[in-house]
């Protein structure tokens, strides 16, 4: 891509995950809040550092099913890197490149602890990736 055509590619997607994050952080108030009101504070929202890794995306402490939000934005914030290089290569390259970032992360994922959120960030993206 060119930069004008890089610039309304981003744009455009940088529009769409505001979007969707708004979504997000609609849903999320509304139900700390519910929390709140019901007496779970305690859970939801917990900690301030709990309340800002949930509004950041990167913990998903309150909903398992948000962990994809992460992985999504990131892999919409890289997708013209990524189309970029698998445009250059040839596909039986980029299929190998793929297959070993889904196979490492796979086994990330999978088999190494969860105690590290790097790991465990990779595992996922390396796995959805594909």
């Amino acid at each position: 891509m060119c930069g004008g055509q890089t610039k309304k590619y981003y744009n455009g997607r940088l529009k769409g995950i505001l979007k969707l994050l708004v979504n997000y952080w609609l849903i999320l108030i509304g139900f700390t809040g519910l929390s709140m009101l019901i007496g779970n504070g305690n859970q939801m929202p917990g900690t301030l550092w709990q309340f800002i890794g949930n509004v950041t995306t990167f913990d998903t402490s309150y909903n398992g099913a948000w962990w994809y939000l992460f992985v999504y934005i990131l892999l919409v914030l890289i997708s013209s890197f990524i189309f970029r290089c698998s445009n250059r290569l040839p596909d039986c390259v980029t299929f190998a490149v793929s297959f070993i970032i889904y196979s490492s992360a796979y086994y990330v994922r999978f088999s190494i602890s969860d105690k590290n959120w790097f790991l465990t960030k990779y595992g996922l993206i390396g796995m959805t990736f594909f």
